[in-house]
């Protein structure tokens, strides 16, 4: 046997002491292939989780993929397809959870998957829009 290490594991895979292999096909005790919703980097021990705002779909990874526009990832996120940026609410390339970006007050939104400021709508006359994050007006305007 080895009495010192030969080389860093593969960047896409981990090993920890003891490991025989720098591309360990399956999952042991001693490392394997980075998993769903992590990045392993060259020499890495344990796998790391996706920052929030990133997400990384397969296995053996060395980085993750930033988040799209229209979509938030929580961290550790192998997706961002169920995570649509909500109503009143728009969220950017990496945006880390769905209530991240509020429209401002005086404006709101009232569809999902919005990814800028600019899809904010101003409140129309007659109605006000009182709060941050509206999906629709709060209601009239009284009278007078």
């Amino acid at each position: 046997g080895l009495t010192s290490p030969s080389g860093d594991c593969l960047a896409g895979y981990y090993c920890k002491r003891g490991s025989e292999d720098m591309n360990p096909a399956v999952i042991t005790v001693t490392g394997g292939p980075c998993p769903k919703g992590h990045f392993c980097v060259a020499g890495t021990a344990n796998p790391r989780e996706c920052l929030a705002g990133f997400y990384n779909p397969v296995t053996e990874a060395s980085s993750c993929l930033p988040c799209p526009g229209g979509y938030f990832c929580p961290k550790a996120s192998i997706s961002y397809e169920n995570n649509d940026c909500p109503r009143g609410h728009y969220c950017p390339p990496e945006t880390q959870y769905g209530t991240q970006y509020p429209c401002p007050n005086g404006t709101y939104l009232n569809h999902t998957n919005a990814n800028s400021s600019s899809q904010c709508t101003l409140c129309p006359p007659g109605h006000y829009c009182q709060q941050s994050g509206l999906p629709e007006p709060n209601g009239l305007c009284l009278s007078g």
